[in-house]
């Protein structure tokens, strides 16, 4: 709620701030006295209660249940159902533990007290983390394949993955264990040591590094396939002895869902459903699936983003594309997978490497060059987007080539910058015929870049946010579509 309320109001502050000739910094220093209240609060209320009744300091305890939704827990008259609790408990006292199991499950052991009692009392002593561990009421080892990945697209593509969750309330060995398909084809052997604790999701991926590309979280993944998934319906887990652990039938009945669209998996609804029930089964959320979350999760990754820009038509031009990150930027962190030329146009001529680029065309990620060639009055542009590792593809981004352009002072004069002399920020006002795409620059003295802001301005009026920047003479640039201008701006704080 503070977040929210920070946000919608933090503009404002800049233009009452300076009306109240305060600064930025009174405005942060507000926020962080609610934000620090807010943080202490409560353990302060913990310690009122403590002081009250004389009780030891409180010690944070976890109580979850084991598989996510086989059976409720009651702690001490409080009903947490299968969701995890996570909260502060004062030592020194008695407390109470109940377990109630679903059907087709039964209660099996509570960690760390090593009891298979259903119903516990125990002194709380210290920091703790408590597990029910529930088993299938059939015997069936406790192990689920909960999610699998076959339908690929066509480009950006993970390949073929599967993943298991293992519920069991000790560490699980792998090591010799295989997946078979189809006909008894092997599909994959794990390799030495390869441990699973107890609540763990693992994959077996049919390309570990491309899987990587894509799901840049530490999930458990092995690999790599001797073949996808596509072509066999019947999946089957074996432990090193041959004993079959898991086996279920995909897509064998009427009940189970129709083929999800390229990029989508199926995903087992709860990981206590029986698996060999079609009903149990969904087409995830979107078309990277869950891998590593629980399968009503999903993966909501952000298109990566690149910039308009303009430069002169008469000069060599390199746009580093990916030698900095002034143009790709991606919040997942993904890699960069290509760049599509959507248009071109004017007289100049675009290379990446040696190729010359084509409008429609889609290129492996390279910076760009841009050859001038007569005639040089003539304005030359792209029209551009980035598509990362995961398929995104980033919105369309225009970088303009235009001939030199001579700034009157009277041009000059109509981008006017006020407050003189500014403080935490100035605003420039940009004259109707130059809105459009700006960048802006801040040099200092010896003409070190201190800022710069890329902007598709259409109001008339840039916002330079000066917080950062330290009493003194600085010098700016601003590009538009139509002239190239600089100017000086005095900060005093």
């Amino acid at each position: 709620l503070l977040d929210s309320m920070k946000r919608l109001y933090q503009k404002d502050m800049m233009i009452h701030t300076q009306h109240w000739d305060r600064s930025m910094a009174d405005w942060d220093n507000a926020i962080h006295i609610v934000e620090d209240y807010l943080s202490r609060r409560p353990d302060y209320v913990l310690m009122h209660i403590q002081d009250f009744f004389g009780l030891q300091n409180p010690v944070p305890v976890s109580i979850s249940v084991e598989p996510p939704g086989a059976g409720t827990i009651s702690f001490s008259g409080l009903n947490i159902g299968s969701k995890p609790l996570q909260g502060k408990f004062f030592p020194g006292m008695s407390y109470q533990l109940r377990s109630n199991s679903i059907p087709g499950f039964s209660f099996d052991l509570w960690k760390p007290f090593q009891s298979n009692e259903t119903s516990i009392d125990f002194q709380l002593t210290d920091s703790m983390d408590i597990v029910a561990y529930f088993l299938p009421g059939d015997l069936s080892f406790p192990i689920q394949l909960c999610e699998v990945y076959s339908n690929n697209r066509d480009a950006y593509d993970t390949g073929d993955w599967i993943e298991f969750y293992y519920y069991g309330s000790d560490s699980l060995n792998l090591e010799g264990w295989s997946i078979i398909g189809d006909q008894h084809h092997l599909l994959y052997t794990f390799g030495e040591n390869t441990k699973i604790k107890p609540g763990q999701r693992f994959l077996v991926c049919e390309d570990v590094e491309r899987f990587k590309e894509v799901f840049l979280e530490p999930i458990i993944c092995f690999g790599n396939l001797s073949q996808g998934f596509s072509n066999n319906a019947t999946l089957t887990l074996k432990s090193g002895d041959g004993e079959i652990k898991k086996i279920v039938e995909l897509m064998a009945s009427i009940e189970w869902p129709a083929l999800p669209e390229a990029g989508f998996s199926i995903e087992l609804k709860s990981i206590v459903d029986d698996t060999g029930n079609g009903a149990n089964w969904e087409i995830s959320e979107n078309r990277f699936g869950s891998p590593g979350l629980p399968n009503n999760s999903y993966y909501s990754f952000h298109v990566p983003s690149g910039r308009d820009s303009i430069f002169t038509s008469y000069e060599t031009q390199l746009l580093e594309f990916i030698s900095s990150q002034d143009f790709y930027q991606d919040l997942d962190h993904h890699n960069m997978a290509a760049i599509s030329i959507k248009e071109l146009a004017g007289p100049g001529h675009m290379f990446m490497g040696e190729t010359r680029v084509e409008q429609g065309k889609i290129y492996d990620p390279s910076d760009l060059v841009f050859s001038p060639q007569e005639p040089f009055s003539s304005s030359s542009s792209l029209v551009y987007s980035f598509i990362d590792k995961s398929g995104q593809e980033s919105s369309d981004y225009t970088i303009q080539f235009n001939p030199a352009v001579n700034v009157s002072q009277e041009v000059r004069e109509n981008f006017r910058l006020y407050p003189v002399p500014a403080k935490e920020f100035c605003m420039i006002e940009i004259p109707p015929d130059h809105l459009g795409p700006i960048d802006f620059f801040l040099f200092d003295l010896n003409g070190k870049t201190l800022q710069t802001l890329h902007s598709k301005n259409t109001e008339g009026t840039l916002v330079i946010d000066l917080a950062g920047v330290e009493s003194g003479i600085y010098f700016y640039l601003i590009r538009t579509n139509q002239a190239v201008v600089n100017g000086k701006v005095e900060v005093i704080k």
